[in-house]
């Protein structure tokens, strides 16, 4: 009598603590899981402060003046007017391959974070099977890093690309108004109201 009572006594005590042991890996998953939306959730508040207007703004007088470029400056540059040129084209590219970017990582951003929420439900609602469960943490920690890493080289990138833009309109406009008689590019709407 008294060995089945020690080991019933063993088996409540083992299920008590593995049920502890379950609970607090379920804890500790749920905070891994909230950090990780509070990292995504930075990340994407850092994109969508882009002032979209400046952005927009930087590339439309980019493709202006690209395409005034390519159509009428075909003779030989000097040494600095090419230098110019080229940094202008380079940064004015790099701004709308930037551009195409924030958008592809907005929409990644939320895939994770919608991945991380139905995640977060599962644990919560009891759909929690220990080994399982981690590795999809462990992956989303993953993602989430990796997307991080994107978002932060990115808005470098972003930063840098403008200013170089920036610093090389001036000359860059220059160049067009010696090119075009004095005058700066415009651009015609050929689109007429009826």
């Amino acid at each position: 009598m008294k060995i089945g009572l020690t080991y019933l006594i063993v088996i409540v005590l083992g299920l008590f603590f593995f049920s502890c042991t379950n609970s607090a890996k379920k804890e500790q998953l749920i905070k891994c899981i909230d950090s990780l939306q509070t990292v995504l959730s930075l990340k994407q508040t850092e994109l969508c402060k882009i002032d979209t207007i400046q952005l927009n703004k930087a590339i439309t007088r980019f493709k202006n003046y690209s395409e005034f470029i390519h159509q009428n400056i075909s003779d030989t540059l000097a040494l600095q007017e090419a230098e110019t040129i080229n940094l202008f084209y380079t940064s004015g590219k790099n701004l709308e391959n930037f551009n195409a970017n924030k958008i592809s990582l907005l929409t990644r951003i939320s895939l994770i974070n919608s991945q991380l929420t139905k995640l977060k439900l599962d644990v919560q609602g009891g759909n929690y099977k220990p080994n399982v469960t981690e590795l999809l943490v462990n992956e989303e920690k993953a993602q989430t890093k990796n997307i991080s890493e994107i978002v932060t080289i990115q808005l470098q990138n972003y930063i840098s690309n403008l200013q170089t833009l920036k610093n090389s309109l001036y000359p860059t406009e220059v160049i067009l108004k010696n090119k075009n008689g004095g005058n700066l590019p415009t651009v015609i709407n050929t689109s007429s109201d009826f």
